[in-house]
């Protein structure tokens, strides 16, 4: 069985995503910019959290 991830697990997996989504969405001329609405945590914020 595995344990809780510590911080630093999440937040490499965090960045990862974060670079990985935004290089597909700029494969298809798309942003991360555009994903943003009210009701959903701010995207951007993953880049902040991994700093």
């Amino acid at each position: 069985m595995l344990g809780a991830p510590t911080s630093q697990e999440v937040t490499e997996v965090a960045r990862w995503t974060h670079e990985r989504l935004g290089r597909v969405l700029e494969r298809h001329g798309r942003s991360l910019d555009e994903l943003g609405c009210d009701d959903a945590p701010d995207l951007r914020s993953v880049k902040a959290l991994a700093q």
